[in-house]
C-alpha cells in the first residue's frame, strides 16, 4: 500500500494495484490446509502462534494452529452449537453456524459467529487460551452475518458485521452499548471513471464480510461485494479509510 493511499487511491483495474494482470513469474497457489473450509479467519496469539478457524459443516467451531502460516496442526473442536447453544436453540435452525472469527482482546481469546438464518453471537475463552472452555456471551444482534471484533487503542471494543455495520460494545462484552449504524462512505473520484458502480449513490463499503483494522492512526474498513468487472462476474474486496472511527 502506498503512503498516498487516501489522496490517490488505486483503481482495481490499474496495472499496479490489480491482481488480475499478466505476470511472467506467476505461480499456482498451493493450499496450505487441504480441508473444506470457508470464511477463513486467522489471528496471532500472545504466544506468537497463528490460529485459524472458519465455516465447516454443522455447528462446531474448530481451530488449527501454526507457527509459520504454512504447516497447520488440528483441528481442535472448541465449541459445539448443538451442545452449548443457549439463545440459538430458540432459532429456526440451530445447526447453521457460519463465519466464525477468532480474535485476541482484553487478555483472552474471543470467537465471533453468526447463524445461517441471521443473528450474531460471541464466545469468550475462560482460560485465556485458545482451547477454552468458551462461554457464550449471548446474542449480539438479531440479524446479519460475518461478525467481527475491533479493539481500539483506548480499550473500547466495537462489534462489526454484515455490510459495514458497527456498534460500541459494553465494557463487560455482554452486549452492545448502542444501536448498530452502517458506515457511510464517500466514493473517491478518478478522472474518466465516473461510470464506475461506486459512483451511483451506493454509500456502503460492501455487501458482506465487514472487517475493521487500524494502522498509523487510520481506520480501514474492508468489505466484499459482487461486481461485474472487466467483462466477468467477480467478488472484490473494497476498502474505506477514515481518520475517525
Amino acid at each position: 500500500m502506498k503512503s498516498d493511499f487516501i489522496m490517490h487511491p488505486p483503481h482495481p483495474e490499474t496495472e499496479w494495484s490489480a491482481c488480475t494482470g499478466y505476470c511472467a513469474s506467476a505461480v499456482q497457489i498451493k493450499p496450505n490446509l487441504d480441508v473444506p473450509l470457508k470464511d477463513a479467519s486467522v489471528c496471532t496469539g500472545p504466544d506468537q502462534l497463528y490460529y485459524l478457524t472458519g465455516t465447516t459443516d454443522g455447528g462446531k467451531v474448530e481451530i488449527w494452529t501454526s507457527s509459520d502460516l504454512k504447516g497447520w496442526t488440528g483441528p481442535t473442536a472448541v465449541w459445539d452449537l448443538a451442545q452449548a447453544g443457549t439463545w440459538q436453540q430458540a432459532s429456526k435452525d440451530s445447526s447453521g453456524l457460519c463465519s466464525p472469527e477468532i480474535h485476541v482482546a482484553k487478555g483472552t481469546f474471543w470467537i465471533t459467529y453468526g447463524l445461517r438464518q441471521g443473528g450474531t453471537g460471541l464466545l469468550k475463552s475462560l482460560s485465556a487460551t485458545v482451547k477454552g472452555p468458551y462461554l457464550d456471551m449471548g446474542q449480539m444482534t438479531a440479524d446479519g452475518h460475518d461478525a467481527s471484533l475491533f479493539e481500539d487503542e483506548d480499550g473500547a471494543v466495537y462489534w462489526v458485521y454484515g455490510n459495514g455495520r458497527i456498534a460500541k460494545m459494553k465494557e463487560d462484552m455482554t452486549g452492545l452499548e448502542e444501536l448498530p449504524r452502517m458506515v457511510e462512505v464517500q466514493p473517491w473520484k478518478v478522472a474518466g471513471r465516473e461510470d464506475h458502480p461506486s459512483y451511483t449513490g451506493n454509500l456502503q463499503v460492501g455487501a458482506y464480510g465487514a472487517f475493521l483494522y487500524k494502522r498509523d492512526r487510520l481506520y480501514y474498513m474492508f468489505c466484499a461485494d459482487p461486481l461485474e468487472r472487466m467483462g466477468s462476474d467477480a467478488v472484490d474486496t473494497f476498502v474505506a479509510v477514515s481518520e475517525s472511527i
